[in-house]
């Protein structure tokens, strides 16, 4: 994924109580309009009068709302990563799916908010900014810790299968946003491509 690292969102370790709590209005404002109406109801404007911040404190956190978006799925994730135990299976691959069919089936409870974060991640280009380096990084680090107990170490070979397995992950993401495919067909393809990646061992 792309993005724009000189105007990437601030790390929220240096914010301060009052703008965290800021950051999280102008993220709940973004959510509620996607989830309302897709990619295209959300404006920068409409996010400044449901979040009540002026529209420059807006664009202070994010540059674009293709950017606030994404800050959406990283706390998403992060949030998901809390709440989630050990994945269950005897086989790497079985841990594997566990985890990435979890993350599926919560993108998939709001379609028109999931199809306006694939429709960011696709148009945001550049070099990975803060927000996208939280998402890879979330997805990394829970695939990692299903590999294996402990968690498998990122050599160059994991992180390889990793990276292929979020390709295909969010291309039939973007096939299931855009209509062409079910979510049945999209999780069938998911489990093929972790069969293949992560062999029983």
């Amino acid at each position: 994924m792309s993005g724009d690292p000189v105007a990437a969102t601030p790390a929220r370790r240096s914010l301060s109580a009052s703008q965290q709590s800021r950051r999280a209005r102008i993220l709940d404002a973004a959510v509620s309009l996607a989830i309302g109406g897709g990619y295209g109801a959300v404006g920068m404007r409409e996010v400044a009068t449901a979040a009540d911040v002026a529209l420059a404190t807006v664009y202070r956190y994010f540059p674009s709302k293709d950017h606030l978006l994404l800050g959406v799925m990283a706390d998403s994730l992060e949030r998901l990563r809390v709440r989630r135990r050990q994945p269950r299976g005897g086989t790497s691959a079985e841990r594997v799916l566990a985890v990435i069919e979890q993350t599926t089936r919560s993108m998939l409870r709001n379609p028109e908010l999931s199809s306006a974060i694939l429709h960011a991640w696709v148009v945001v280009a550049g070099e990975p900014g803060a927000d996208e380096t939280r998402i890879s990084t979330s997805i990394r680090d829970a695939v990692l810790a299903a590999m294996a107990r402990p968690p498998a170490p990122p050599t160059p070979d994991n992180l390889m299968r990793i990276k292929l397995l979020t390709r295909v992950w969010f291309s039939e993401l973007l096939f299931r946003a855009n209509g062409r495919e079910s979510d049945t067909t999209l999780l069938e393809t998911v489990r093929a491509a972790v069969s293949y990646l992560f062999p029983d061992e």
